[in-house]
């Protein structure tokens, strides 16, 4: 695990019950909220892709989950179509730049950029969104 994600408060928890780090591929940006300069708030619905083929031809998805970043003393925002609606993601990665988190949403469809911040925390709720 990249040290960044170990700065994440909680994220550990996470990496446990996954099992590994999640990439969040073809995962959903469920939920963006900047109150700058003081907070984030990223929801992102993530899985497992496993190499099984369901009879419709698709990869079988399991350990769905929720996961929400909740990012504080935000330093700079710079994102491309933030209209989040309907977003995927490709990838979400995070990298340390001295005291500052560095979260980088690569998208595949929608929204993507970086969110700059001091500090980071995770929560996550197994299951598919109910909403």
């Amino acid at each position: 695990m990249d040290e960044a994600w170990k700065r994440i408060d909680g994220f550990q928890g996470l990496v446990d019950w996954f099992g590994h780090v999640p990439s969040f591929h073809d995962g959903y940006l469920l939920s963006l909220r900047i109150d700058f300069p003081t907070e984030a708030v990223l929801v992102l619905h993530g899985w497992d892709m496993t190499d099984r083929i369901d009879a419709r031809g698709y990869f079988e998805l399991e350990k769905h989950f929720v996961a929400t970043f909740r990012l504080t003393g935000v330093v700079k925002v710079d994102l491309e179509d933030a209209d989040h609606a309907g977003s995927i993601v490709e990838r979400l990665t995070v990298v340390g730049d001295g005291d500052q988190l560095v979260f980088a949403i690569n998208p595949i469809l929608g929204t993507g950029g970086l969110l700059r911040c001091l500090k980071a925390s995770v929560s996550f709720e197994p299951g598919k969104p109910t909403t």
